[in-house]
């Protein structure tokens, strides 16, 4: 939830970071149009991914159009087997890839402040130089007048006065420029003083600045947590009174299922007692119809047997007469 909280807070960040390097254009990229559904469908918390996919997908309609295309195409390449679609990782990309523009924008910035605080360091040292130059050269001028007066006294006494004058006239000048010089010193202090202190305000102001953008920013994070404890909660209670809901469902259905396998099994028994019923009638039948068959076969065979028996004994009687009568005709002869 706070990782969600996070992203969420760095994706509206990242709207104000883009608009340092893009400003809204058609995109050669535009966003993918991944179902939240498909998504989270094998997902083991569907409410809770559909929610955040949802919330990340929000983030990056308000955001997309100020996203440079590199940024886009960057992210959406890396969206490729094994990796599913998800709102949530392409918002992560796409402000990772933002924060590094901006790490670089900043490291630019930071470059070229060095580099003026270089030149800066580079002019004072410079500007000491020439002040040590002009020291010097004003020592070497004074030492040359001493000099100077010092070859013209032993040189002519005359000139005396005049090269004391001149000497005179030259430390009052070399005095007039060392005051000058000193004051343009003291001058260039007061400035460099004065630009430290604009210089430290400012830092002030800035860190004043970004104190109260990072105090809005916990509050804003604070109450998207707090509005998403609510979402998260609403969905929870429907989640719960679905599952009750099925489950009540699965129970009644089992009942009607388990009552209805009961209707089928007492049904089951009375067509098999039935049929077992019938089955001992057609035994019975066949049995009485066998018996009955077994008793005329015994029958029939008894009237053949007795048939037999007088074929037999006629047989009998007839060779007997046959044989009495060519007796009867032997003994004739």
């Amino acid at each position: 939830m706070r990782c969600f909280a996070a992203v969420t807070a760095l994706l509206a960040g990242g709207v104000a970071a883009a608009t340092l390097f893009s400003t809204p254009a058609q995109s050669s990229e535009p966003l993918p149009g991944w179902k939240v559904r498909e998504i989270c469908r094998e997902d083991s918390s569907i409410g809770q991914c559909r929610l955040f996919e949802i919330r990340a997908q929000r983030a990056l309609l308000q955001s997309w159009a100020f996203i440079l295309d590199e940024h886009k195409a960057a992210c959406l390449a890396r969206f490729q087997p094994p990796l599913e679609p998800s709102y949530r990782i392409l918002g992560e990309c796409v402000e990772n890839e933002v924060r590094l523009e901006k790490e670089r924008h900043v490291a630019s910035i930071r470059k070229r402040e060095e580099a003026e605080l270089r030149s800066e360091a580079d002019n004072r040292a410079r500007l000491k130089t020439e002040r040590e130059k002009e020291k010097q050269a004003a020592a070497k001028a004074k030492s040359d007048a001493e000099a100077a007066k010092q070859a013209a006294a032993a040189a002519q006494r005359a000139a005396d006065e005049r090269k004391r004058v001149s000497a005179q006239a030259e430390r009052k000048r070399i005095a007039d420029e060392e005051a000058t010089f000193l004051t343009s010193f003291a001058a260039l202090q007061a400035a460099e003083a004065a630009e430290e202190k604009r210089k430290a305000e400012a830092k002030r102001v800035a860190e004043a600045e970004a104190k109260r953008k990072a105090e809005a920013d916990a509050q804003r994070i604070a109450a998207e947590e707090a509005d998403f404890m609510k979402q998260l909660a609403a969905l929870q209670a429907a989640e719960a009174a679905e599952e009750k809901r099925k489950a009540e469902a699965a129970a009644e259905a089992k009942r009607v299922a388990e009552a209805e396998a009961k209707q089928k099994a007492e049904a089951e028994a009375q067509r098999i007692a039935a049929e077992e019923a019938d089955f001992m009638k057609q035994l019975a039948a066949l049995q009485a119809a066998e018996a009955a068959e077994a008793k005329r076969k015994a029958e029939a065979k008894r009237v053949a047997e007795a048939e037999a028996k007088q074929k037999a004994e006629a047989e009998a009687q007839r060779i007997a007469a046959e044989e009495a009568d060519f007796m009867k005709q032997l003994a004739a002869l």
